[in-house]
């Protein structure tokens, strides 16, 4: 199965660990970017909970996400091969109470 990443801009196999997220799981996308225009800009790491599948295609879920940009949260469509890591609910918390740090500060340097 191979799903269309946003952030690298390619289609991409998603790797056993992303196959397995569920609902519940909580993420991290780290390093970040978006696309303006023709260029890719470097944006703060998002946090995300997975809350739900009703009408997402395969590999996709409905997540609440946080980020330094927006701290309250969003909800949206989420792809699986967005995520670069699987956190637990301690790491989700102590980014929350750190207001959404750059991933590094809350699992170290990988």
């Amino acid at each position: 199965m191979k799903l269309w990443n946003f952030i690298a801009n390619e289609w991409v196999e998603p790797n056993s660990w992303q196959k397995e997220l569920k609902i519940g799981d909580i993420y991290a996308v780290h390093p970040n970017r978006i696309v303006l225009g023709k260029q890719y800009v470097p944006a703060p790491t998002v946090y995300g909970r997975i809350t739900g599948d009703e009408m997402c295609e395969p590999g996709f879920f409905m997540a609440l996400a946080y980020s330094q940009w927006s701290p309250q949260g969003e909800a949206g469509e989420f792809c699986i091969c967005e995520a670069t890591h699987q956190l637990t609910e301690e790491q989700f918390k102590r980014a929350q109470s750190a207001g959404w740090p750059e991933l590094t500060e809350i699992i170290g340097e990988e």
